[in-house]
């Protein structure tokens, strides 16, 4: 198995990281009130994007493979390839084999690492998945071409139940973007 490289990209890298070790048990299941990272990106459909416009690294990516769910305390500590200030991380299951929704979830992020976990709803196992994940600086860059890119999070306690009217949270971003941006996020 490859190892990953030392230098991170602003794109995904088919490259996997360590396999899934269980040294240290999260402190607690997920909370009422979760942190939900928010990725967004302004990418106009005929760019491809190679990296910042400044040639500075902001982010990493790697995958991990989780053999089971929290619920039979199976989770994975990345250790990030580089020191973040402030890291936003977005995690998300690239395979499905099982029958069963599961979702993956972020926790205890440092500036050197987080914890990855997939969660199935009604807290049984799961089959092995490929988790994905992509760790940022909270900010707003251009990457080349000039896209725009912005990480950041946003603390909320507001939940949703089937059959309940959806509610949600406004969010705002650090300034207008030019097309509908892509959202993507991380419980």
């Amino acid at each position: 198995s490859s190892q990953p490289s030392s230098v991170p990209s602003a794109m995904p890298s088919s490259m996997p990281s360590s396999q899934p070790s269980s040294l240290t048990m999260p402190s607690s299941m997920p909370s009422a009130t979760p942190s939900i990272q928010v990725f967004l990106c302004d990418i106009p459909s005929s760019m491809g994007v190679v990296g910042l416009a400044d040639s500075k690294i902001v982010a990493e990516t790697g995958k991990v493979v989780l053999q089971n769910t929290i619920s039979s305390d199976i989770f994975v500590n990345i250790t990030f390839r580089r020191t973040y200030s402030d890291p936003v991380v977005l995690a998300f299951v690239n395979s499905r084999n099982d029958w069963n929704s599961v979702a993956p979830r972020v926790k205890d992020v440092t500036p050197n690492g987080c914890i990855v976990f997939m969660h199935n709803p009604s807290n049984s196992s799961h089959g092995t998945e490929l988790v994905s994940y992509f760790v940022a600086e909270k900010g707003r860059y251009e990457l080349h071409g000039g896209a725009i890119f912005e990480a950041g999070s946003h603390d909320t306690s507001t939940a949703h139940e089937g059959g309940q009217n959806y509610i949600g949270d406004q969010l705002w971003f650090t300034e207008p973007f030019q097309n509908m941006p892509a959202v993507l996020h991380t419980l």
